[in-house]
């Protein structure tokens, strides 16, 4: 990996921890996993982008490789983030070039 690709993987990642520290806080993640409402989440993240870096950008995606969107798993999981996330990005990729959206 480039020195260009790690900078970029770590901005990718520094940008989404900071929306998960903002969004996530603890108090969220247990109303959510006690049977709360995520919407709220949900849209915070969709609006971000985030979950749609796997699609290619000729989609509306940012276009990122699995190795690239790492860092954005990376954060998910040390944020305990309480939606399928990885599971979303991987099926708007799939699904996109359908034109399934």
């Amino acid at each position: 990996m480039s020195q260009a690709n790690t900078s970029s993987d770590s901005a990718i990642g520094d940008a989404f921890e900071a929306l998960l520290g903002e969004h996530c806080p603890a108090d969220t993640i247990r109303a959510i996993e006690s049977g709360g409402d995520a919407e709220s989440l949900w849209a915070t993240i969709d609006s971000s982008g985030f979950a749609d870096a796997l699609v290619d950008e000729s989609n509306g995606g940012s276009g990122l490789s699995l190795a690239e969107a790492l860092p954005l798993w990376v954060q998910a999981g040390a944020h305990a983030l309480p939606l399928a996330l990885a599971e979303t990005m991987l099926a708007r990729a799939l699904l996109a070039p359908a034109g399934i959206t």
